[in-house]
């Protein structure tokens, strides 16, 4: 599933309203390991520079949610992107996407609809895998 949001802070500057937009293709971000800091990537997108006041600005005001995609609707409430909690549920989601390829060469996909319990004991596997125990 993909998952992209469209960002956007509006903000008065030397008399003009500016609304600088980015539209991330979050997942393409995850497989770097988390979402980025955004603000400087919106700054670069609308010519704003990395030096400027406008930036200071735009990172004393809170990103605005005006579009999403996927997975990450259910992250964003009134505007606002919970990112940590879909970071935390992206790396769940591949993990078990991962583990049902797995799982499914040695037993039936059925065994681990019947039995969510044996996916969840994949998983405390995988994490446990994956701290190096």
């Amino acid at each position: 599933m993909k998952n992209s949001i469209e960002f956007y802070i509006q903000f008065d500057y030397k008399g003009n309203t500016l609304r600088p937009t980015l539209t991330v293709d979050l997942d393409e971000m995850m497989q770097q390991g988390s979402v980025s800091d955004l603000y400087p990537l919106l700054a670069r997108k609308n010519g704003i520079g990395l030096y400027s006041y406008e930036l200071e600005i735009m990172e004393s005001l809170p990103l605005k949610v005006a579009a999403v995609v996927g997975m990450a609707a259910e992250f964003v409430q009134e505007e606002q992107f919970d990112q940590s909690g879909f970071e935390v549920a992206w790396h769940t989601e591949q993990a078990r996407s991962r583990i049902e390829e797995i799982a499914q060469q040695h037993v039936s996909s059925d065994l681990l609809i019947k039995h969510p319990e044996l996916m969840d004991a994949l998983l405390a596997v995988y994490a446990l895998g994956k701290e190096g125990h």
